[in-house]
């Protein structure tokens, strides 16, 4: 069983590495700010994403507008899943960005 810290410990190196990402790969279209448990992301558009740790119910919760995602973190993986669509938080954020910027996106998210 993962304890809270374990989940917390997970959660924060998965959206530091989320930023790292965004800033290495689309700085040009999206800027974004960490600050404790919350990524925000702004789009050139002006639309705006946020990851956000939810330590209570241990899932990362990805939301774009009124939609939003749900990731269980899988510790015998190391991946962020989707538990009702099974996507991976890495592969969601693939889609999302290439579909808001208009072309093809990989931040390389998979688990090490």
């Amino acid at each position: 069983m993962t304890t809270d810290v374990q989940f917390a410990a997970a959660a924060d190196d998965q959206l530091r590495r989320v930023r790292d990402a965004l800033v290495r790969v689309v700085a040009d279209a999206v800027t974004c700010d960490l600050g404790g448990d919350l990524l925000t992301m702004r789009l050139g558009d002006g639309s705006k994403c946020t990851l956000i740790r939810q330590t209570p119910i241990r899932q990362i919760w990805l939301s774009e507008g009124v939609l939003a995602t749900y990731f269980d973190w899988r510790p015998d993986t190391g991946e962020w899943v989707d538990p009702r669509g099974g996507g991976t938080l890495g592969a969601v954020l693939d889609e999302l960005l290439s579909r808001r910027l208009g072309r093809a996106v990989r931040l390389d998210l998979a688990a090490r």
